[in-house]
């Protein structure tokens, strides 16, 4: 294997990886959200287009920064912190549904889908605070 090649692929590889976690998160989010009786984005697409670009783009991104931020700057913390909402949320969401009560607001889980701009304005505020704590 060439340098050139070799380069080309350890260049590609984060960016790849970070891909398929946000894919990855996407479908779960989409599996999730189905589980716990959510609207359907498909079915939304006629009526609410922009509503489903924003929803597919957020289940999307919201698992790509991290993966981001951890191959390309080893964060650890903002994938650590991707984890835990996604996880508590999706918890506290199924608690809400498994006691047979009919959420009236967002759930955990819905809000998290919802503010996802948010999360990754904190997932990239906090890798910076790590690395320059760190001081690499």
């Amino acid at each position: 294997m060439s340098p050139i090649t070799l380069r080309e692929y350890v260049h590609a590889r984060p960016l790849a990886s970070s891909l398929a976690v946000g894919v990855g998160h996407a479908l779960l989010s989409t599996a999730l959200s189905s589980f716990f009786g959510f609207a359907s984005l498909l079915a939304q697409a006629d009526t609410e287009p922009l509503y489903v670009f924003y929803s597919l783009c957020g289940l999307f991104v919201l698992g790509f920064v991290p993966a981001v931020l951890y191959s390309k700057y080893r964060s650890r913390v903002p994938l650590a912190l991707s984890v835990f909402l996604f996880v508590g949320s999706a918890f506290g969401t199924y608690r809400v549904v498994a006691s047979g009560l009919t959420p009236v607001d967002p759930t955990p889980f819905g809000w998290y889908l919802l503010l996802w701009p948010a999360c990754v304005v904190l997932y990239a505020a906090i890798s910076v605070v790590e690395k320059l704590a760190l001081g690499s």
